[in-house]
C-alpha cells in the first residue's frame, strides 16, 4: 500500500459530506417546474445511515492499510538484520581491519622482497653473519666435533712438550689432532650450509605466508563492509517502513476522530469538517 493511498483516505468522504449537506434547504414556495423537472432539479438528503456507512468504510480502509503496514515490519524485524543502535561498533570493526590489512600488506611487501634476493641466491654464497656463526657454534654436532679438536690438540701439546716434535708418539697425536681439526672444520662448513638453505627456504614460506593472512584478511574486510553496507540499506528501509506506519497511524486517527465528531454532531457544518481535513 502507497503512502500515496493512505493520503487520500478520508478526502472521498469528506467531499461526500460537504455534497451531502451542502445542498440548499428545501423551501415552501411551490415549484414553478413540472413534476418531471422537479424530480431532476430537486435535491436529495442524504441520510444519516449512508452518511454513517461512508465514515464506517473509510475507517475501515485506514485501519486496514494501518495494521498491514504493522505486520509488514513485523515480518521485516523477524527476517532482515538491521545494525546495531550503536554504529560506532560497526565502524570500529571496519578501521580495524583497514588497519591490518595495511600492516599485512607492508609486511608481505617486505618478505616478498627479502624472498626475491635469497632466490637468486646459491646457500654457499650467503655471507657467514654473527648470528649464524652463534647458531652454528651451538650446533650440537659442531660443539661435540670443536670439544673432540680440543682434546686431541692439548694431548698433543703435552706429547710434544714431552717428547719433542719427532717422536713417534707426537707425530701420532698430531696425525689425530688434525684429523679432529678438519672433522670439526667439515661439520661445520656443512651446517653454515644447512642453514643458509634454510634461511632460504623459510624466506620463501614467510613470503608465502604472509601472502596468504593477506587474501584471507582482505576476504574478512570485503565480507565485513558488504555486510555493513547490507545493514545500512536495511535499515534504510526499515526507517522508510516505520515513516509510512506513522503516516496511516495519523491517518487513521484522524479519521476516528472525525467520526467522533459526527457522531456526537450528525449535521456537522461543512466548512468546519472541510477546514479540519486541511
Amino acid at each position: 500500500m502507497s503512502t500515496t493511498r493512505a493520503q487520500i483516505i478520508g478526502i472521498g468522504l469528506s467531499a461526500f459530506l460537504f455534497a451531502s449537506c451542502s445542498q440548499p434547504a428545501p423551501t415552501n414556495k411551490p415549484a414553478a417546474e413540472s413534476p418531471a423537472v422537479a424530480s431532476q432539479t430537486q435535491p436529495r438528503e442524504t441520510s444519516r445511515p449512508a452518511i454513517q456507512a461512508a465514515w464506517d468504510k473509510e475507517l475501515q480502509t485506514a485501519k486496514r492499510l494501518y495494521e498491514e503496514k504493522e505486520r509488514e515490519i513485523e515480518a521485516f524485524q523477524r527476517h532482515e538484520a538491521l545494525p546495531a543502535k550503536d554504529g560506532n561498533i560497526a565502524n570500529e570493526t571496519l578501521a580495524t581491519l583497514r588497519a591490518l590489512v595495511t600492516e599485512l600488506e607492508v609486511d608481505m611487501l617486505g618478505k616478498k622482497a627479502q624472498w626475491e634476493v635469497l632466490e637468486k641466491v646459491r646457500p654457499e654464497d650467503l655471507p657467514i653473519t654473527a648470528d649464524l656463526q652463534q647458531l652454528v657454534s651451538a650446533d650440537p654436532g659442531v660443539v661435540e666435533l670443536d670439544q673432540k679438536r680440543t682434546a686431541a690438540n692439548d694431548k698433543y701439546q703435552a706429547l710434544e712438550a714431552r717428547y719433542g716434535p719427532n717422536h713417534r708418539l707426537v707425530k701420532e697425536s698430531k696425525a689425530q689432532r688434525d684429523e679432529a681439526a678438519r672433522q670439526a672444520e667439515t661439520e661445520r662448513s656443512a651446517k653454515i650450509l644447512k642453514y643458509n638453505t634454510q634461511q632460504i627456504e623459510q624466506s620463501r614460506r614467510n613470503y608465502l605466508e604472509s601472502q596468504e593472512q593477506l587474501t584471507k584478511l582482505k576476504e574478512r574486510l570485503f565480507a565485513a563492509e558488504q555486510e555493513n553496507r547490507d545493514k545500512v540499506q536495511s535499515q534504510q528501509r526499515y526507517q522508510k517502513l516505520l515513516e509510512e506506519r506513522d503516516l496511516l497511524k495519523s491517518q487513521y486517527e484522524r479519521i476516528q476522530e472525525q467520526k467522533r465528531r459526527y457522531d456526537q454532531n450528525p449535521t456537522p457544518n461543512p466548512s468546519a469538517h472541510n477546514t479540519s481535513n486541511g
